[in-house]
């Protein structure tokens, strides 16, 4: 092959060449033009002599205008010195995957990524240049490529951007949604429903009323179940209709998944939440493959945290790991109950500080500013050691509030103690107390206090005869 481009536009060129950049190639005489994509669109042009030597080459790249020559005209010589005259080849989907997935003996997950980016390379080409035909090929032949399940999200996802960028056109439009119906009519290409349930659901609600109606008519519930159920979900969106009078329009779907979620909803809008959770739960047990999981889901979460707010959180708390503790779903519920939450926080805080290690709570109940439940704490159970990890929350507030705890958590301490080491942890409060605040009163009425209460208690007196002597310079 006679190669009239310098080498490193050369191989340049015939990168773009095997990443199929080249299209629309067509010769008419001596002149073969084409187009070629790079970062955008370019034409190209290339004029050949009686010897059938390349005589020319334009380009409307920068590159070309400068130096006579392009990688993208090396690629369009390329692709037509190997190809001849012939028209295109036509592309499909498995031609490209024949290349990088079926001639492997073992695909790795390296040959997937590799044949999903060549993929995306081509469709930004297709999309560019209006390549309709061809894209909806592509769509069509993902049921028939052998592809792992969980990757061929990212196949679905690329051929749903190239139809979003085709449908910008107007004369693309009504292509694209036509062949949607047909689709959902004859439940094929079901990777795209959605998709096209989405685009019946931006037409005005009149349009998608008959569309609808066109399309349940058309396709039994024993033939597609989850389809029909989507389809009576849009429908139920537009309409203005009540429930009884939704059901008694679309009598004939009364078994369907949609016709139980909409009844379920009815019952919770009726505050009948215990009827709600049964009959989802009912439905969950004879159906394990439904459409609408994640909306019964949610619904049946909806009717248990009105209908047993305690329990439904209770059950979060039981689901938290000890160490590493994600209280997202209980903040969740926080927000979702609203004023229902005062009634329950304490017995469910006091779970969480059960179920999860002392630091993560601390953390958990700092974030979310619940003093309140702090301040109850201290009073329920005034120890020093929960003045030591709660202590400074109050302080922080409320310093007044904070010594009244204080004095409750010595008096708690010293009346239960008989250790020596928690009668010094009680003097080093009433040091630091004094130090901090200098209110020798306060701390004079806390040492009468506890030795009025503990008067047998020989050391703590002991103790506290110290700091009284300390604070008014006499000694024993």
């Amino acid at each position: 092959m006679e190669r009239p481009f310098s080498y490193t536009i050369y191989q340049q060129g015939k990168k773009l060449y095997q990443n199929m950049k080249v299209s629309n190639l067509s010769v008419n005489g001596k002149t073969v033009e084409g187009r070629v994509m790079d970062h955008k669109l370019h034409k190209v042009k290339l004029v050949f002599n009686e010897a059938k030597q390349l005589s020319a080459k334009y380009c409307d790249c920068t590159y070309a205008k400068v130096y006579h020559e392009c990688p993208h005209s090396a690629a369009l010589f390329i692709r037509y010195m190997n190809e001849g005259v012939q028209e295109p080849r036509k592309e499909t989907l498995r031609t490209l995957y024949n290349v990088y997935i079926s001639s492997k003996s073992k695909p790795n997950l390296k040959d997937y990524q590799e044949f999903e980016s060549r993929l995306l390379n081509r469709l930004v080409v297709l999309s560019k240049e209006g390549s309709w035909e061809t894209i909806k090929a592509y769509c069509e032949e993902i049921p028939r490529i052998t592809y792992p399940i969980n990757r061929i999200h990212f196949l679905v996802h690329q051929m749903i951007r190239s139809l979003n960028t085709l449908i910008k056109d107007e004369k693309f439009y009504d292509l694209i949604f036509q062949w949607g119906i047909d689709s959902l009519s004859w439940n094929k290409n079901i990777y795209f429903h959605p998709y096209f349930l989405n685009l019946i659901q931006k037409k005005e609600a009149s349009e998608v009323q008959q569309i609808c109606d066109n399309l349940l008519m058309q396709m039994p519930l024993v033939l597609n179940e989850a389809l029909c159920s989507r389809i009576l979900m849009i429908l139920s969106e537009k309409s203005q209709l009540s429930y009884k009078e939704f059901r008694q329009k679309y009598d004939q779907f009364k078994n369907s998944e949609a016709m139980i979620y909409l009844e379920a909803i009815d019952l919770v809008n009726g505050k009948d939440y215990s009827s709600a959770m049964k009959l989802i739960q009912s439905y969950q047990k004879t159906h394990k493959n439904m459409a609408l999981a994640k909306e019964m889901k949610a619904l049946y979460e909806k009717a248990w945290i009105q209908c047993d707010p305690s329990g439904y959180v209770s059950q979060l708390v039981q689901r938290l790991s000890y160490w590493n503790p994600d209280f997202s779903e209980i903040i969740r519920a926080k927000e979702l109950l609203k004023d229902e939450w005062k009634y329950i926080s304490q017995d469910i805080y006091d779970k969480v500080r059960k179920k999860t290690d002392g630091y993560s709570f601390e953390q958990f109940i700092n974030e979310q500013q619940e003093w309140e439940y702090v301040v109850q704490l201290l009073y329920r159970e005034p120890t020093l050691d929960n003045i030591e990890v709660y202590g400074k929350m109050i302080q922080e507030r409320d310093e007044e509030l904070y010594a009244q705890v204080l004095l409750e958590a010595l008096i708690n301490t010293a009346d239960k103690s008989r250790s020596t080491k928690a009668y010094e942890m009680i003097i080093d409060y009433l040091e630091e107390y004094r130090y901090r605040y200098q209110d020798n009163k306060r701390v004079e009425y806390m040492i009468y206090y506890l030795k009025k209460l503990n008067p047998t208690k020989n050391k703590l007196i002991e103790l506290l005869d110290d700091v009284m002597g300390e604070m008014y310079g006499t000694s024993d």
